[in-house]
């Protein structure tokens, strides 16, 4: 290595891990080249090094993120999953937000739809990579920024919060179908999923 020189470690993660939390250290000079301490000394530690990192961090892994990227509320009871609807039963979870807000995939992997979707408005379909899941976003503002068959990946920029098709106010309609979207899968709650990712991200 030279000294002074930029170095890059990549880590692509992996599909095995789970949310989590990762440290890491970088030891320079004497601390990088000091021998390694004992393994009973570091038993729990990150690193056999025995002196202070000169850097130090951490960072969040994530499966999933939460899609709405600000000040947003989950609405009342008409809001949820299977509150009555016209001849149907609502499908989705709204998650209510200012027009404009930033939205991204929850989980990265295929878009198997991107377009306008009748009383849907502006819809993305993104098919999770290496699950059995399809998460659908709905009323986008304007049209996706992402295209059918492209690969996205968790927490990329796919649109804004609208209020296009059938909404009568600025929100997230999202969907999560088990198995294929219109395709012999089914909707599942997707309220604990929204919770458990809003709490984390």
């Amino acid at each position: 290595m030279n000294p002074g020189g930029t170095q890059t470690i990549e880590w692509k993660g992996s599909p095995n891990v789970g949310d989590s939390r990762f440290q890491f250290q970088v030891f320079t000079g004497s601390a990088a080249t000091s021998p390694a301490a004992p393994p009973s000394a570091t038993a729990g530690a990150h690193s056999a090094q025995t002196g202070a990192p000169s850097v130090a961090g951490s960072f969040m892994y994530l499966q999933h993120i939460f899609p709405i990227r600000g000040a947003h509320n989950y609405g009342t009871a008409e809001n949820r999953y299977g509150a009555p609807r016209s001849g149907h039963s609502h499908a989705g979870q709204d998650v209510l937000a200012a027009c404009g807000t930033p939205l991204v995939a929850a989980r990265g992997g295929k878009v198997v739809e991107a377009g306008y979707e009748g009383a849907g408005g502006n819809a993305v379909v993104i098919h999770g990579t290496g699950s059995n899941f399809d998460n659908v976003y709905m009323h986008l503002r304007d049209a996706p920024l992402v295209h059918n068959g492209q690969r996205v990946y968790t927490g990329q920029l796919i649109g804004f919060v609208g209020e296009t098709g059938d909404a009568s106010v600025c929100h997230l309609h999202f969907e999560v179908w088990q198995g294929a979207w219109w395709n012999g899968g089914h909707t599942v709650d997707p309220l604990p999923s929204l919770k458990a990712w809003d709490a984390l991200s």
